[in-house]
């Protein structure tokens, strides 16, 4: 059983869309005799955690199965209207659903070594022209390759650890995405 402990270290107040709300400065700590933790944030007044919305941290080991949040993009309601955290350069979000076609071809993609440290490859069982792009978990772009056929390094030498998506793109429509670690 885990438990987490919360304490409020200060309160402020802060002006969102002219409106003054009150935040609060908080530390979780994790107690675990095996792997104790601490992150501190802000919670503000009728919108939340700013960081974490399940209010723990995306590093810590109490996530099941890799789904975890990583920061509040924006936040909006007809009181405050549209406020942006700044995490991310935009507030919107595109999800594109997965067709049968675009399925098949998402098994086809393979990307290794997993996980990686200075380099992935990227095989594709088919022949054609491709390119990929690798975002981190807050959907910011970190790398683009130019176009490759099937096969191709990447090189992750510059980047820090963490949690990354290769998305395949064939031209310019999206044809699959691979989860990948560096460390």
């Amino acid at each position: 059983m885990d438990t987490l402990r919360i304490v409020v270290d200060s309160v402020s107040t802060m002006q969102i869309n002219g409106i003054e709300l009150k935040a609060l400065h908080v530390t979780y700590n994790k107690i675990d005799e095996f792997m104790p933790r601490t992150y501190t944030s802000t919670i503000v007044e009728k919108i939340g955690d700013l960081h974490y919305m399940f209010n723990w941290s995306h590093l810590s080991t109490i996530i099941c199965d890799d789904n975890y949040t990583s920061g509040l993009r924006c936040y909006q309601d007809t009181a405050l209207g549209l406020y942006s955290t700044g995490i991310v350069d935009s507030c919107d979000y595109v999800f594109e659903w997965v067709g049968i076609l675009e399925a098949e071809m998402q098994s086809s993609i393979k990307v290794f070594p997993n996980p990686a440290q200075d380099y992935v490859d990227i095989s594709i069982d088919r022949f054609s022209k491709f390119r990929a792009e690798l975002y981190d978990v807050n959907g910011r772009i970190h790398l683009e390759t130019k176009s490759f056929i099937s096969n191709t390094r990447i090189d992750l030498s510059k980047i820090g650890n963490g949690i990354y998506v290769i998305v395949v793109f064939e031209k310019d429509k999206k044809v699959g995405y691979k989860r990948i670690m560096k460390n």
